[in-house]
């Protein structure tokens, strides 16, 4: 008797037909043959558990079933600056718009070196797909990329948890599975990172993560805008001060519209803002704008009659990293799934909310947007200037020629570094007494003006299939991004990250992730 099924990897399906006695190892080696994954590196994705060598096939796959199968073959082993290199590169040109432009790298000349990003703000690893879990990918890469959450958790202490409370340590244990992923994300000697322990505790926690598709036996795709809520609700719980620099605060006013007159305030505080989609909706500022004006019915308590009641939100704090939600996902009743508008809208790479806020507020931060503006500009011209006036070859001021000539190159690689801190320094100095109000709260945007920092995008029709991945602007370059596909991380142009807007089945952007300007 035959046993037929489908064996996937990496994208790639290999029909196979082997007799249902055989085993494990049998199959193992019929996978070498097919995808040249030593025997050692082989995974096997089965319902019931681990596929062991004596273990009998037709007792863990069924008929016409699909078997992911995990694992880097010997053709695509390669070395980790080679992966880190990124494909699409090739078929793009390389930027020269980066902020120093004097020679190329190869250039003992060149002082570009001194705008290197520091390591955490490096791309980092992939993340391996272990059966439906992009979602997962491209949530963990997109929070990593929020500075001052990403050492909060890499801080986090779980000792420091109350052991008692069953419900409080249930959260601390899935931050801390956070904190190992993001560990690894920033261990620069690893090829990808399998987020296994981190789906695991997940899935025990929250359940709606293990439902399985009957026809594969494989974990279902999920909703990375739900994931993404319940980890910072995780967080918010385990390590309160972790969102003080997502903290959206908003005053609403609340107004009945057959009765003028009644009129009350409440206030409100989030981690996001919405942008609503509708027919009408072709920018994200329009959908932002729509998203904070609502109206319901209810009963007055005045007239103690129906009525209804139109809902005015302005914004009184704008976090230091703002986080938009584009709601794409609906619940349509006849296919019971939530499924996505297809609508292009349209976003920013530099986002101005000044028509969100309040109006005292809004005052406060387009006056200092014009000044924040007017330093950045000044800085990057004393930092060009700076570079095209000096030369890698030339000793720096006040150190001798003959000194410099006996140093290793990396020795003069530092000596100008600690020439550029201490103009560096001058210039935070700068800001810190001249352009941040003394008032201003850490965790607050001194502006109204944000730049793009990550997205997290979905490619299908619903939320529960499809593809998400998420994107990463290249901290040393504006004008290119990566995208995280999983494991395969690759260097984009901006124009690619544009396209996002949607407009289709495609890839469209799902979560923004913005930080404040000159910050």
């Amino acid at each position: 008797m035959t046993l037929n099924f489908t064996i996937k990897h990496a994208g790639k399906s290999y029909p196979v037909a082997m007799d249902k006695g055989k085993v494990g190892i049998d199959l193992k080696n019929e996978v070498l043959e097919l995808t040249h994954i030593p025997l050692e590196r082989q995974k096997y994705m089965v319902k019931g558990g681990k596929l062991e060598d004596d273990t009998v096939l037709s007792d863990k796959i069924k008929e016409g079933s699909v078997l992911l199968v995990l694992g880097t073959s010997d053709k695509d082993l390669i070395n980790k600056p080679s992966a880190r290199k990124i494909e699409e590169m090739q078929s793009i040109p390389v930027s020269t718009s980066k902020r120093f432009k004097s020679g190329t790298n190869g250039d003992k000349n060149d002082l570009s070196f001194l705008n290197e990003s520091k390591d955490s703000e490096k791309p980092t690893v992939g993340m391996k797909n272990l059966g439906n879990t992009c979602y997962i990918n491209s949530t963990v890469q997109a929070l990593y990329q929020i500075e001052t959450l990403r050492k909060c958790i890499l801080d986090f202490k779980i000792s420091d948890v109350n052991a008692s409370d069953q419900s409080l340590k249930l959260h601390a244990d899935l931050v801390f599975e956070l904190k190992k992923l993001f560990e690894n994300l920033k261990t620069s000697n690893l090829e990808s990172v399998y987020p296994i322990s981190f789906i695991t505790k997940l899935r025990s926690i929250h359940e709606q993560f293990k439902e399985v598709d009957r026809a594969s036996g494989i974990y279902k795709q999920q909703d990375a805008e739900e994931l993404f809520t319940l980890l910072l609700n995780s967080i918010d719980m385990v390590i309160p001060d972790a969102l003080a620099d997502l903290r959206v605060d908003m005053l609403t006013k609340i107004t009945d519209t057959n009765n003028k007159s009644d009129v009350s305030y409440k206030t409100a505080e989030d981690t996001k803002l919405r942008c609503h989609i509708s027919v009408r909706t072709n920018f994200l500022q329009d959908g932002l704008k729509d998203s904070l004006k609502e109206r319901l019915n209810k009963t007055s308590e005045i007239t103690n009659e129906m009525s209804k009641f139109e809902y005015d939100n302005k914004i009184t704090r704008l976090p230091k990293f703002l986080t938009v939600q584009f709601v794409r996902f609906f619940w349509k009743k006849d296919t019971k799934v939530k499924s996505k508008i297809l609508r292009k809208v349209t976003f920013p790479f530099e986002l101005d909310v000044a028509d969100l806020l309040e109006d005292s507020y809004k005052k406060k931060k387009i006056d200092n947007r014009e000044k924040m503006r007017s330093y950045i500009k000044e800085r990057e011209a004393d930092e060009q200037k700076f570079i095209s006036l000096n030369s890698f070859k030339k000793a720096p001021e006040g150190i001798l020629k003959e000194d410099y000539c006996l140093l290793t190159v990396e020795e003069k690689k530092n000596k100008w570094r600690e020439i550029y801190d201490l103009k560096t320094k001058s210039w935070e100095d700068k800001k810190l007494n001249n352009i941040l109000p003394k008032d201003l709260d850490q965790s607050e945007n001194p502006t109204s003006c944000y730049e793009l920092q990550a997205i997290i995008a979905h490619q299908g029709a619903n939320s529960e299939s499809g593809h998400y991945q998420a994107f990463i602007r290249d901290a040393d370059d504006a004008n290119s991004w990566f995208k995280y596909n999983d494991d395969k991380v690759i260097k984009i142009s901006r124009e690619k990250v544009e396209a996002l807007a949607g407009g289709g089945e495609g890839d469209s952007a799902l979560i923004l992730i913005y930080k404040g300007l000159g910050l």
